[in-house]
């Protein structure tokens, strides 16, 4: 497991269930091959065939606030919590 991974899951005394991760550069291709679900944005930066075979999903560019409003979108569908 990447080591940031590894201190976050540590620090929240938490065991990995399902990793979401966004990414949309060459540094971030580790972190797309152990996560469980891999987004990049329109606005990749790093558009190679090997990161492209590593995404599941592509979400709009970055400029649009496009990762806050995934997971805005992803965490009022799972929970009653209307966030503002």
């Amino acid at each position: 497991m990447n080591p940031g991974i590894r201190s976050s899951v540590q620090k929240s005394n938490r065991s990995p269930i399902f990793q979401i991760v966004f990414g949309d550069y060459y540094n971030d291709i580790e972190m797309f091959k152990i996560a469980d679900y891999a987004i990049t944005s329109g606005g990749c930066f790093a558009p190679s065939l090997l990161i492209t075979q590593l995404w599941n999903q592509i979400i709009d560019s970055y400029k649009t606030n496009s990762v806050v409003r995934y997971i805005h979108q992803d965490c009022s569908q799972k929970t009653s919590l209307k966030l503002a």
